[in-house]
């Protein structure tokens, strides 16, 4: 858990106990298939990954060494693609905390789910050449949302992930 959700449960603990009330808590919704992400990383490297619980957080999960951000595609592409506001927010996050920043790609094939882990802390590090540009693009992933906004992104060769997951179905 961040250091921030942390502070908000424990005022939200001390709202509670001091008044004896009933206290709503905000949680970030992750996919079915977000999920399935993590179910995969969390066993592969015997991690306990916390998801986050902020619903504004601009990462999905954490444990003590690494902050990860995860992506769900429903189509093949190599290179894959991140935004330059989550890749340098994250960065900055995981060196002021002393982490690895590390970015989980997974993909439903027809009979396998297979999971990409780049390491972009380390690439950053290497002098990866990210091709940053901008391209107009849906401005969510989720819901329905269809209206292309610019966006600045950068990109991976799937042979850049320091390791690729495959589970059986």
């Amino acid at each position: 858990m961040d250091y921030h959700s942390k502070l908000l449960m424990e005022g939200v603990k001390t709202l509670h106990n001091t008044f004896d009330v009933e206290i709503m808590t905000f949680q970030k919704k992750h996919t079915e298939n977000e999920l399935k992400v993590f179910e995969a990383v969390s066993k592969r490297f015997k991690r306990e990954i916390y998801p986050a619980i902020n619903p504004y957080s601009r990462f999905d999960g954490e444990d003590d060494e690494y902050i990860y951000e995860i992506k769900y595609r429903d189509k093949y592409y190599d290179p894959t693609m991140i935004e330059f506001d989550k890749y340098s927010f994250n960065l900055l996050y995981a060196k002021n905390t002393n982490r690895y920043f590390i970015y989980c790609v997974g993909l439903q094939l027809e009979n396998c789910f297979i999971v990409h882990i780049f390491n972009l802390t380390t690439l950053t590090r290497r002098n990866h050449d990210f091709g940053w540009e901008w391209r107009k693009l849906p401005q969510t992933s989720h819901f329905d949302n269809n209206k292309k906004i610019d966006k600045f992104v950068g990109y991976m060769k799937i042979k850049e992930a320091i390791k690729s997951i495959t589970v059986k179905e």
